[in-house]
């Protein structure tokens, strides 16, 4: 039994078609038959309508996977441990229709947590630098200014 990304029903191996063979080993594909061959093909504007959600929903998925390595669930999981807020500013607010950013070490590609998108502007317009990120917190402390008057 496996599980389509597309339209999320549990199906049978045989309703899924095969991919290429890798390592000689034969793969299915992640989406079922029926969705697969409605990818391959101009998909109605009809289709998009009754089916956005899911079709959302494989898109977000794809998109994690591919930017970030987590797949949907993970960035659930981290959304629950957040309590649904941004790890710097504590905010619950997004935008309509927006998800809160994935945070991530542009080095390692480590994911550090989900933030917010003025706070993931933020950190992402300071270059993720630490140094100036101090300066920033002594620039709004007044400690810059403590700092020339010695």
């Amino acid at each position: 039994m496996r599980t389509c990304s597309v339209c999320s029903l549990e199906k049978s191996l045989d309703s899924f078609p095969k991919s290429s063979i890798t390592n000689g080993k034969q793969y299915f594909r992640s989406l079922c038959k029926p969705c697969y061959s409605l990818k391959q093909i101009p998909v109605s504007k009809e289709y998009r309508v009754v089916n956005k959600e899911a079709i959302n929903k494989y898109h977000r998925s794809n998109k994690l996977k591919t930017r970030y390595g987590i797949s949907l669930e993970e960035y659930t999981r981290l959304y629950l441990e957040q309590e649904g807020k941004c790890k710097i500013c504590n905010t619950s607010d997004t935008s309509p229709n927006k998800n809160f950013a994935v945070d991530h070490c542009h080095t390692t590609g480590t994911v550090r947590g989900l933030l917010c998108s003025n706070c993931n502007m933020a950190i992402g317009l300071l270059k993720d630098n630490i140094t100036v990120l101090k300066s920033a917190i002594d620039y709004l402390t007044g400690e810059t200014q403590k700092k020339k008057g010695k």
